[in-house]
């Protein structure tokens, strides 16, 4: 994984993101993004004069974020930057049409309350799989300590979460169990349990009960963000703005509660109970309680989730520990 804070123009290669060379060549990019924005910039008697770029996240193989800053004409200050997120196996077009329909559902004749806090789905360049969209505004949320104002950070958290699971769904087929393991849990229980057979007496039970759990086919289906952490969410003066939309799709709204909470429990462990009360309470202002089916299957999943991560980074020194621990810790859940 390469990230860059420079702005530059020498371009990148990847030979399974085969857009990426040229979405990192600045010159051919002014020349895209020119025919882009011309309309609007016409319209305000601007013009594109220069395009500079940094690599903001390169995953070798599967996607790479890119800052377009785009320098205009004449005396006129620089436009809005853009973000660039090239993808893979046309994965791009499916993430474009998906940000493109909340933003139909909810910018538009809406008041600013009650529009959902997202950006702006821009273009989407077909034969470099990239989707253009606009970078949000705010300070990321995994940057806040327990010593800053986190009550009103996670309000606005649940409130622009309550607009996204009141969308309209898109007509794509609910996600199972099965798919989460096998989209979330890389490189799946069965390969931990090859290298790691001592966990069985832990794994196989979490398994059976995530899997066969009843509670589930009552629990209303929503459009989910898919992957709600801290790092997936900014701060502003009146808003939190959620990106990174990958992961989206119809499922139990308890995946996107789980995922936050647990990660608010995991970087703020000392204040995570009042934490959590407040965010519930937020989202309850707007959303049924029959949203919280299934809200503790979902939370021993996601330790669940997070030991298969620990698994496949294999990054601290204690990493078998920590999976003991957080494979515990989803039992835990499971048996109150």
């Amino acid at each position: 994984m390469q990230n860059s804070t420079a702005f530059h123009s020498e371009p990148l290669d990847d030979p399974k993101l085969p857009g990426l060379r040229q979405a990192t060549d600045s010159a051919e990019m002014r020349r895209r993004l020119a025919a882009i924005l011309e309309p609007d910039l016409r319209e305000k008697g601007l013009a594109l004069a220069d395009v500079r770029h940094r690599v903001l996240k390169h995953v070798f193989g599967k996607r790479c974020v890119i800052e377009y800053r785009l320098d205009l004409a004449g005396d006129s200050p620089a436009a809005s930057p853009l973000i660039g997120k090239v993808y893979r196996l046309n994965r791009g077009q499916r993430i474009y049409g998906f940000m493109a329909d909340l933003a139909q559902q909810f910018q538009n004749g809406r008041p600013d309350s009650c529009r959902l806090a997202m950006p702006v789905p821009v273009a989407y360049c077909r034969d470099l799989d990239m989707v253009l969209q606009s970078l949000v505004p705010g300070r990321q949320l995994s940057t806040y300590s327990e010593d800053d104002d986190l009550l009103q950070p996670v309000k606005k958290v649940a409130r622009n979460l309550a607009l996204l699971h009141s969308a309209a769904p898109n007509g794509e087929p609910p996600q199972t169990f099965a798919d989460h393991m096998l989209k979330l849990c890389r490189p799946g229980p069965e390969a931990l349990l090859e290298e790691q057979p001592g966990l069985a007496r832990l794994v196989e039970p979490i398994l059976q009960t995530l899997e066969n759990d009843p509670v589930l086919q009552q629990a209303p289906l929503v459009m989910a963000h898919g992957d709600l952490g801290l790092s997936q969410i900014f701060i502003t003066e009146d808003r939190a703005y959620f990106i990174d939309f990958d992961g989206f799709g119809v499922t139990h709204a308890a995946l996107d509660l789980a995922n936050f909470m647990i990660a608010i429990e995991v970087h703020h462990k000392r204040r995570s109970r009042e934490l959590g009360k407040v965010f519930l309470e937020t989202y309850l202002e707007t959303q049924s309680p029959d949203k919280l089916t299934g809200l503790k299957t979902y939370r021993a999943f996601i330790y669940f989730r997070r030991a298969m991560i620990c698994f496949k980074k294999k990054e601290e020194a204690d990493w078998r520990q920590r999976i003991q621990k957080l494979l515990e810790k989803s039992t835990a859940v499971l048996s109150v």
